[in-house]
């Protein structure tokens, strides 16, 4: 099944967001084609598409917020999950943010900042 696009991701995001406030930023991740230890990264998750999220707490409902993705884009799984500050291992796509993002206070002084490209 072919993945959505960017765009439609952010739309979905847009419809999303505003019933999910504890989310205060919304990052896309783009699937990997890069093989690892014999295995395509993304088959373990059969093609989902990412996206990941970052919250003031822990009161978010991931597979809640990755059903609603889902209903909204109608092509293929979703997974949600928190994001990983400075130990992202990837480069992360910023869709929609509510004030400033959590990760970006969690930069020491000097540092390049977090992975994340937004």
């Amino acid at each position: 099944m072919r993945q959505p696009s960017i765009l439609d991701v952010l739309r979905a995001v847009r419809e999303v967001g505003p019933t999910h406030p504890e989310v205060r930023a919304w990052w896309y991740a783009p699937g990997q084609r890069v093989r690892l230890q014999g295995v395509l990264a993304g088959e373990e998750a059969r093609d989902a598409l990412e996206v990941v999220i970052e919250t003031d707490g822990d009161g978010a409902d991931l597979p809640r917020i990755a059903g609603d993705l889902a209903d909204r884009l109608r092509r293929g799984r979703v997974a949600v999950r928190r994001h990983r500050g400075n130990a992202e291992e990837r480069q992360l796509y910023r869709l929609l943010s509510r004030g400033k993002p959590v990760t970006l206070a969690e930069s020491a002084p000097g540092d390049a900042g977090p992975r994340g490209g937004g």
